[in-house]
């Protein structure tokens, strides 16, 4: 259910984004519009979202944000198809490679994986 503004109503669920339903047309604006590069498109359906673009260190990420990523890699060797790898210090999903196991959400003790 949608809120009077159109967007979804902020949940723990949800806490990591906000999104207009209906209204983006992914045209790839607020992506370059944001000056640290923290907005990706994530396809249409996909049930796993990575809900950090910080490429700050493990120690630094946890000095600064309780939901961060801190490249333990524990997705990474969980994930039976290989479709999350690092890059530069936070986990990235291969959405051509992943299955929607849930493996990776399941393994990740920050619970960055929604």
């Amino acid at each position: 259910m949608h809120g009077a503004s159109g967007y979804l109503p902020y949940t723990e669920e949800s806490k990591h984004m906000v999104y207009a339903v209906g209204v983006n047309t992914s045209c790839g604006q607020c992506i370059k519009a944001c000056p640290k590069g923290l907005i990706e498109l994530v396809p249409y359906g996909k049930k796993y979202h990575i809900a950090c673009n910080s490429h700050d260190m493990g120690k630094d990420v946890i000095a600064s944000c309780e939901n961060g990523c801190i490249g333990c890699t524990m997705c990474v060797r969980n994930c039976p198809v290989q479709a999350v790898t690092m890059d530069n210090f936070v986990a990235v999903i291969d959405y051509d490679k992943c299955v929607e196991c849930g493996k990776c959400d399941e393994v990740c003790k920050r619970d960055i994986i929604i």
